[in-house]
Protein backbone atom coordinates (compact mmCIF):
# COMPACT_ATOMS: atom_id res chain seq x y z
CA UNK A 1 0.00 0.00 0.00
CA UNK A 2 1.11 3.70 -0.83
CA UNK A 3 1.12 4.12 3.54
CA UNK A 4 3.93 2.08 3.95
CA UNK A 5 5.93 2.76 0.77
CA UNK A 6 5.41 6.86 1.65
CA UNK A 7 5.30 6.43 5.37
CA UNK A 8 2.60 8.41 7.50
CA UNK A 9 5.07 11.18 8.13
CA UNK A 10 5.18 12.00 4.27
CA UNK A 11 1.40 11.65 3.50
CA UNK A 12 0.86 14.25 6.51
CA UNK A 13 3.38 16.27 5.68
CA UNK A 14 1.29 16.24 2.18
CA UNK A 15 -2.21 16.56 3.15
CA UNK A 16 -1.29 19.65 5.35
CA UNK A 17 -3.73 21.07 8.37
CA UNK A 18 -2.46 18.43 11.05
CA UNK A 19 -4.37 19.67 14.02
CA UNK A 20 -2.58 18.67 17.58
CA UNK A 21 -5.45 17.30 19.38
CA UNK A 22 -3.11 16.36 22.48
CA UNK A 23 0.40 15.82 23.46
CA UNK A 24 1.39 14.01 26.12
CA UNK A 25 4.62 15.31 28.70
CA UNK A 26 6.35 11.60 27.89
CA UNK A 27 7.55 11.46 24.03
CA UNK A 28 7.19 7.65 24.07
CA UNK A 29 2.98 8.11 24.83
CA UNK A 30 3.37 10.80 21.88
CA UNK A 31 0.73 12.89 20.54
CA UNK A 32 -2.49 12.93 19.53
CA UNK A 33 -2.60 14.18 15.71
CA UNK A 34 -5.59 14.74 13.27
CA UNK A 35 -6.61 15.16 9.64
CA UNK A 36 -9.63 15.92 7.59
CA UNK A 37 -10.02 14.06 4.14
CA UNK A 38 -12.12 15.57 2.07
CA UNK A 39 -13.44 13.46 -0.90
CA UNK A 40 -16.32 10.95 -1.59
CA UNK A 41 -16.05 9.11 1.86
CA UNK A 42 -15.20 12.80 4.07
CA UNK A 43 -14.00 12.02 7.54
CA UNK A 44 -11.49 12.48 9.94
CA UNK A 45 -8.26 10.89 10.50
CA UNK A 46 -6.41 10.43 13.54
CA UNK A 47 -2.97 9.86 14.14
CA UNK A 48 -0.52 9.12 17.22
CA UNK A 49 3.21 10.63 16.74
CA UNK A 50 5.45 8.50 19.16
CA UNK A 51 8.82 7.98 20.08
CA UNK A 52 10.29 4.63 20.37
CA UNK A 53 12.83 2.42 23.18
CA UNK A 54 15.43 3.29 19.94
CA UNK A 55 14.76 7.10 19.80
CA UNK A 56 12.88 6.66 16.26
CA UNK A 57 9.60 8.54 15.82
CA UNK A 58 6.88 6.47 14.77
CA UNK A 59 3.51 7.14 13.42
CA UNK A 60 0.49 4.88 13.95
CA UNK A 61 -2.97 5.49 12.39
CA UNK A 62 -5.84 4.85 15.82
CA UNK A 63 -8.97 5.35 16.43
CA UNK A 64 -10.66 8.31 15.83
CA UNK A 65 -12.33 8.44 18.66
CA UNK A 66 -9.25 8.70 20.65
CA UNK A 67 -9.07 11.68 23.15
CA UNK A 68 -5.60 11.88 24.55
CA UNK A 69 -2.40 10.50 23.38
CA UNK A 70 -2.99 8.00 26.07
CA UNK A 71 -6.03 6.97 25.34
CA UNK A 72 -4.46 5.67 21.96
CA UNK A 73 -2.19 4.47 22.80
CA UNK A 74 -4.47 1.81 25.13
CA UNK A 75 -6.24 1.21 21.92
CA UNK A 76 -3.07 0.51 19.66
CA UNK A 77 -2.21 -2.11 22.74
CA UNK A 78 -5.43 -3.18 23.09
CA UNK A 79 -5.73 -2.07 26.37
CA UNK A 80 -8.67 -0.72 28.65
CA UNK A 81 -8.98 2.35 29.81
CA UNK A 82 -6.10 2.82 32.63
CA UNK A 83 -4.45 -0.20 31.70
CA UNK A 84 -1.22 1.05 30.42
CA UNK A 85 1.85 1.25 32.10
CA UNK A 86 5.13 2.33 29.92
CA UNK A 87 8.15 0.62 31.09
CA UNK A 88 10.78 2.25 32.68
CA UNK A 89 14.27 2.15 31.13
CA UNK A 90 17.64 2.82 32.65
Amino acid sequence: MLREWLGWQRILDAVGGVLVIDEDKDPEIGTLLEIHIEGELEERARFLRMRCGTGRTLIERVHPECETALQAQEWRLGLNPGEYAPEERT
